[in-house]
């Protein structure tokens, strides 16, 4: 299986999210978050497996993404 996305420069977006279909286009398979700064390609070709330079911005839910958007006091981060 392969997936082609296409990344939209236009809006300069920080973050990307692509959503990966299963072989029958019925559920999620998993979550592309990808960092607009780690993306120098504006059409990226996905397959199954990519090698630990794509996989690392697969996850299974968008839980990470909830999570960095989370607020968080200065304290905490400073």
């Amino acid at each position: 299986m392969r997936w082609t996305i296409r990344l939209d420069r236009g809006l300069f977006p920080d973050i990307t999210v692509a959503v990966r279909m299963n072989r029958l286009n019925i559920s999620t398979r998993d979550y592309l978050i990808l960092p607009s700064t780690d993306m120098d390609s504006a059409i990226m070709r996905v397959a199954e497996y990519n090698g630990i330079s794509l996989d690392a911005y697969m996850f299974d839910s968008l839980a990470p993404l909830f999570e960095m958007a989370e607020r968080v006091s200065v304290k905490e981060v400073a």
